[in-house]
């Protein structure tokens, strides 16, 4: 993507100022964005709201035909993700119920000790 350039930034700065966040400069795409919107002539730049608002009505869109045509997809999805949650919960209990388990059960082996080996005939 293209890089916005020293001078592009300076400009850019001065037009936006505190429109967008400065963690966005790092963004190659945003940045690639500003870069267009810089050398387009002034009927271009005119018609980009109309242009972004018809872009972001059809990604609306797609996404609504999406979520319609893999509606039992995602319902399946939702109900395994349900089933991993509870059964991480069921063993995260449970590892936790043996930690609790094993100071005591260590310190029981401790206290038995090795025991006397009969002599050797």
């Amino acid at each position: 993507m293209a890089a916005v350039d020293v001078e592009d930034e300076s400009i850019l700065a001065s037009i936006f100022k505190d429109s967008f966040p400065d963690s966005w400069r790092d963004n190659p795409d945003f940045a690639g964005y500003l870069s267009e919107l810089s050398s387009f002539g002034l009927e271009k730049l005119v018609r980009e709201p109309e242009r972004l608002s018809e872009e972001r009505e059809a990604v609306r869109q797609q996404t609504r035909e999406l979520a319609f045509s893999n509606y039992h997809t995602f319902i399946r999805t939702a109900r395994c993700t349900g089933h991993l949650h509870r059964d991480f919960g069921r063993v995260e209990a449970r590892v936790t119920r043996l930690l609790d388990k094993l100071p005591p059960f260590t310190e029981r082996c401790r206290s038995v000790g090795p025991r006397p080996r009969p002599p050797e005939t």
